[in-house]
């Protein structure tokens, strides 16, 4: 709750110490410490140390930076040559509708199979040990936006660093 600081009268955006957000005692009065509410998650934290060094170990460089960044370079390189696989086979399917067509894009696809709603194929896809996901993606308005909230939203598959050409060929052979 953010309520307005201790001797601020006005509760309208021009009052420079209008946001005075509720903390606990340990927290400090500065900025941006205020807005911390409490112990740091220290487990969390932990886990980007090790995420930041399994990405580094896939680059190549002196330092961990240099590796971080190399590997990231590399990610996206497969990352980009593998969804083009994925978004080629789609596009060639006359029963696929592909949702959206943006200039820049993370390596995920949105699209609907014509005489199938989204959520009958993703429970076919499941069947056969593939995962996508089917429905609105908690974006209701883009959804009604794009004429698609009645028939049950869009399917949407997608790939990371370590999806194969070959889990790509399987998700389009099992659609």
């Amino acid at each position: 709750m953010v309520r307005p600081a201790p001797g601020c009268h006005r509760r309208d955006a021009g009052c420079a110490r209008a946001a005075a957000p509720d903390k606990l005692l340990p927290s400090d009065d500065s900025s941006p410490q205020r807005f911390e509410h409490g112990t740091p998650n220290f487990a969390l934290l932990a886990g980007v140390t090790a995420a930041v060094d399994w990405i580094a170990s896939h680059g190549q460089g002196v330092s961990r930076r240099q590796r971080v960044l190399s590997a990231m370079a590399g990610i996206e390189a497969h990352e980009r040559s593998v969804f083009a696989r994925l978004l080629d086979g789609l596009a060639a399917r006359e029963d696929v509708t592909l949702v959206g067509a943006p200039s820049r894009r993370t390596p995920t696809v949105a699209f609907t199979v014509a005489g199938r709603t989204p959520q009958q194929v993703m429970a076919d896809l499941g069947a056969q040990g593939v995962c996508v996901w089917a429905g609105d993606y908690y974006a209701v308005e883009l959804m009604r936006a794009l004429g698609l909230a009645d028939s049950g939203g869009a399917v949407r598959a997608g790939v990371v660093c370590y999806t194969t050409d070959e889990e790509v060929d399987r998700l389009l052979a099992c659609l």
